[in-house]
């Protein structure tokens, strides 16, 4: 053999060597997901849980929902002053929630947006329709919603609340 094939010969014993080094380290590398067990239909990337609403958690085990429920009280402004109102928020079955309006005594539902924040879409409610959004800021739930009644007037209303302790 030549100094040529000797050369080859040699370069190829590297090349093999360079490729089984490679696969096992390529094989050895740790799967970040194999223990994760993201609940409720989350799904693991990269070692991390994403979740869908309404769960939150390193392991979608956190209903992030519960973050609403409960009394709200505190003043609302629908234009026409302030007064104390009171709202109660529980989970519905369709994974939204129940709302209920202590002052006019009516009921309508809302969902999560995200983590900290939930829409009221438009719903016949009574004699009026009702929409809005919510949105938790510290340890108040900010609410505007608009009332829309069939004479054609809507009363759109602010309100900055605090949870009611138990």
């Amino acid at each position: 053999m030549n100094f040529v094939g000797k050369g080859r010969a040699y370069l190829k014993g590297w090349a093999v060597v360079a490729i089984l080094i490679g696969w096992s380290l390529w094989a050895c590398k740790k799967n970040p997901c194999k223990d994760m067990n993201c609940q409720n239909g989350g799904s693991c990337v990269e070692g991390r849980c994403n979740c869908a609403l309404p769960w939150e958690g390193s392991r979608c085990e956190v209903d992030a929902r519960a973050k609403f429920f409960g009394n709200w009280r505190g003043p609302e402004d629908c234009g026409r002053g302030n007064f104390i109102i009171t709202y109660n928020l529980i989970a519905a079955a369709d994974g939204g929630f129940t709302i209920t309006d202590s002052l006019l005594e009516i009921q309508y539902k809302g969902y999560l947006k995200s983590s900290t924040a939930l829409e009221i879409p438009w719903q016949q409610v009574e004699n009026r329709r009702v929409s809005g959004r919510g949105e938790l800021r510290g340890d108040s739930l900010l609410l505007w919603h608009a009332y829309a009644y069939a004479s054609g007037d809507t009363v759109r209303c602010q309100a900055r609340l605090a949870r009611v302790p138990r």
